[in-house]
């Protein structure tokens, strides 16, 4: 797959070589190698490849128009679905009890757009956009806010998932986090248990857990001053960027019917999850050091051997033969569409972390695309070309 890459960006170069004239051929070969095409998220390829379609002099007229309108009517259906969830978070009253976190409702709308897109998984993104806002959020409490102490409080909350622990022993600012979590993730099982008479309460706590638990040992090398080796760090920050939380809550709150055998498959956490949280680990850490080095700073060691190395297109190797050894097995324990979650959630990791951090800075770059993405509707042609009733 790497030397088919090598040959594919050859050829590209090539072609923008020999087609000097062919602007529409050039900007698609210079899109192919700033990165690769199967990286990049779906629905932002399709609204730049009208773009691109439009400038076709050979374009079909009510093809384009039926493509606009596809892409305008999905976009309404987003705003209307982020209106909805906006309210549910301001309810909540995270972003103003917990002044110092990020809010970043709209990028985690994003992020779970990015993930299932399409006009089926209207819940699916729902839950997912309310699951990255709250570890953004709890995120920050162990990364900038929380004492050590506090932390193991929180951790052990969790674990214990116990209101009476929770009250009794944590902090005011804790109390607010613990219960927004504490009921979403109620919220989420009993929405479950009523549509398939699944119980999947312990699950997703112990996904949430999970989650804590990495944040938890990132805490302690922090304020014991402790530095991993880089296996160390990325074997706990494939659990730490939220892969395999973000997996399964795509799996339950997408997939109906559940699949015991497939949930148990990805709890267990296998290569593919594991392979594609690096890369989304290693993406994050890459876009946050690229925005210091824009400051003024010199390269960080991670980026240097990142690049020297090529780790991110040999992991990148690693998940795309899992999945096809998945698609070539009528046996596989996952699902088609159960890959493609995994796939595009590295997807949107690229985009989110090409231009620097655009999560947590939110550079102006990545948010201009995510905004025409969302809030711009495809202008549509004129009436005159249209030849919908002609033929």
């Amino acid at each position: 797959m790497e030397e088919a890459w090598q040959f594919t960006s050859k050829h590209l170069k090539q072609c923008l070589n020999s087609n000097k004239d062919d602007e529409d051929l050039n900007e698609q070969a210079r899109r192919a190698l700033e990165l690769p095409l199967h990286w990049r998220m779906p629905r932002l390829e399709a609204r730049w490849f009208i773009n691109v379609y439009e400038k076709r002099k050979d374009k079909n007229h009510a093809l384009l128009e039926l493509a606009k309108l596809d892409f305008n009517i999905l976009q309404a259906t987003y705003q209307e679905e982020l209106k909805d969830i906006s309210g549910w978070w301001k309810d909540k009253g995270l972003g103003e009890k917990l002044s110092f976190a990020r809010s970043r409702l709209v990028t985690s709308f994003f992020w779970g757009m990015g993930m299932v897109f399409e006009p089926q998984f209207a819940y699916s993104r729902r839950v997912l956009t309310i699951t990255l806002a709250l570890i953004t959020v709890i995120d920050d409490i162990y990364d900038i806010y929380g004492t050590l102490d506090e932390l193991e409080l929180f951790t052990n909350a969790v674990e214990r998932w116990d209101i009476n622990f929770a009250i009794k022993q944590l902090p005011d600012y804790m109390k607010i986090c613990f219960f927004a979590l504490y009921n979403f993730v109620s919220e989420v099982a009993y929405d479950i248990l009523k549509q398939q008479d699944s119980d999947q309460l312990l699950r997703i706590k112990n996904s949430w857990l999970g989650l804590l638990q990495a944040f938890l040992v990132e805490a302690k090398w922090y304020h014991n001053k402790y530095a991993p080796t880089l296996e160390e760090y990325l074997k706990n920050a494939a659990l730490s960027i939220a892969g395999p939380l973000i997996t399964i809550t795509a799996y339950l709150s997408a997939t109906d019917p559940i699949v015991e055998k497939e949930l148990e498959y990805l709890e267990s956490n296998p290569d593919v999850i594991q392979w594609s949280s690096r890369i989304f680990r290693l993406l994050d850490d890459l876009g946050t050091s690229s925005d210091e080095i824009q400051r003024g700073d010199v390269s960080k060691s991670i980026q240097c051997y990142m690049h020297e190395t090529n780790l991110i297109r040999q992991m990148w190797k690693k998940v795309m033969m899992d999945v096809s050894r998945a698609s070539n097995n009528k046996d596989s324990p996952l699902s088609q569409i159960t890959n493609e979650f995994i796939l595009n959630l590295v997807r949107v990791s690229h985009f989110m972390y090409l231009h620097g951090d655009g999560h947590g800075v939110q550079n102006q770059e990545t948010m201009d695309e995510a905004f025409a993405l969302l809030f711009q509707p495809i202008p549509l042609e004129d009436n005159k070309h249209m030849a919908f009733t002609s033929a």
